[in-house]
């Protein structure tokens, strides 16, 4: 008989020291090409999701997805960043195939620069990659006193509202608004109804069944069965039409409106959503990273948006009208058997905190196992 997902959907860790953690990482990746600096800084991007408690960002993201692709040549280590167009309170980046990391970062200096002298800024990128956790850089405008909107799509596993194919991204957007505390307001939220592919082939393997909602199979009926769900199903939007709704708006603002690829245009094959119907990925995946089967790489896109508060008045002021909100927000009535009341992004800045007090995170044993082998196959050796 099957568990219920909430019992058989978390894989075992073990706790590894951060330090451990941010060398293995720099290491794959200057075993990919990246130079000392480049993989510092871009591991740092894959760090910082172990940090807040979203694994599946991290180190999964960096080991499953992003070194096949740079492996098969669908990532340029060596990409530059190219400045296309260019106004008072806007800007074009090409990211030039390369990691999104590099090229969102440079979007968010940008548009925080034009910003303070326009009051506000967009910021487009295309010919990129993912960015993982994109609430990190909504958060960097706002530790900078502006307030960040990010905007991206992803490869096509939705299926819209009365649909049952995969034709539309787990599209995500952030926003980060300055307060007078040590921590920005930040929500990152994503139009999934719960669990993603990698999710979903965890519970596969454990013999879990999925929350309720989240997912059809290929004839487009809610399923409960996670290898419905794999072998041609489709993840659900929240909210049914509402959630539809959001993700076709991303889409038209990340990929469209900077000139980037959208829906089952963007990649032909992503390997960190290939699974068996038993959840497992293929014994040979490691064997195979520099193979076609990896799809060709589209021209991902981004906007990021800087609105400066002094443009609508005192900045003080808004940020004593913010904090004074979420104060009154924590402090109202709250339901039966909750303790406490959370403002979005409270969560994960308190588990960074945790994770930097204990020195360690919780890591995948499975995918640390994996990672040495791929280590091995790149010719490096991975700490620990």
């Amino acid at each position: 008989m099957r568990q219920r997902a909430e019992s058989a959907g978390s894989p075992e860790t073990r706790e590894v020291p951060i330090g451990t953690v941010r060398e293995a990482m720099q290491r794959l990746l200057r075993g990919v090409g990246y130079d000392g600096e480049a993989a510092a800084d871009l591991g740092e991007s894959f760090l910082e999701p172990e940090l807040r408690g979203h694994a599946r960002q991290g180190f999964d993201h960096l080991l499953y997805y992003f070194i096949p692709l740079v492996v098969a040549g669908r990532i340029d280590p060596d990409a530059e960043i190219t400045l296309t167009r260019e106004g008072p309170a806007y800007a074009l980046l090409d990211a030039g195939r390369g990691a999104g990391h590099f090229a969102v970062n440079r979007a968010v200096d940008v548009a925080v620069a034009k910003a303070r002298a326009a009051g506000c800024c967009a910021v487009g990128v295309n010919n990129a990659i993912e960015v993982y956790m994109v609430g990190l850089y909504a958060e960097r405008a706002a530790r900078e006193g502006l307030v960040g909107l990010f905007f991206t799509d992803s490869t096509a596993i939705v299926h819209p509202t009365g649909g049952a194919e995969r034709v539309i991204g787990a599209n995500v957007f952030a926003v980060a608004v300055p307060t007078t505390g040590p921590d920005p307001f930040l929500m990152d939220l994503s139009v999934l109804n719960g669990a993603g592919p990698s999710a979903v082939a965890e519970i596969a393997r454990r013999g879990g069944l999925l929350p309720e909602g989240i997912a059809v199979d290929a004839e487009g009926r809610m399923t409960l069965d996670p290898a419905k769900v794999l072998s041609g199903g489709a993840m659900s939007p929240f909210g049914g039409h509402r959630g539809y709704a959001m993700a076709l708006s991303i889409a038209f603002l990340s990929a469209s409106l900077v000139g980037a690829d959208v829906g089952r245009g963007l990649y032909s094959h992503v390997p960190s959503t290939q699974f068996r119907s038993d959840g497992s990925r293929d014994d040979d995946w490691i064997d195979h990273m520099d193979e076609d089967r990896y799809g060709a790489h589209g021209g991902k896109g981004h906007l990021f948006i800087a609105i400066d508060p002094e443009a609508f008045g005192d900045p003080g002021d808004f940020r004593q009208s913010v904090s004074a909100y979420v104060e009154e927000v924590k402090g109202s009535r709250k339901a039966p058997g909750i303790e406490e009341i959370l403002i979005p992004g409270e969560r994960s800045f308190a588990a960074r905190r945790q994770s930097l007090a204990r020195g360690t995170v919780p890591i995948d044993t499975a995918a640390w196992a994996e990672a040495q082998k791929v280590a091995a196959k790149l010719g490096v050796e991975l700490p620990g």
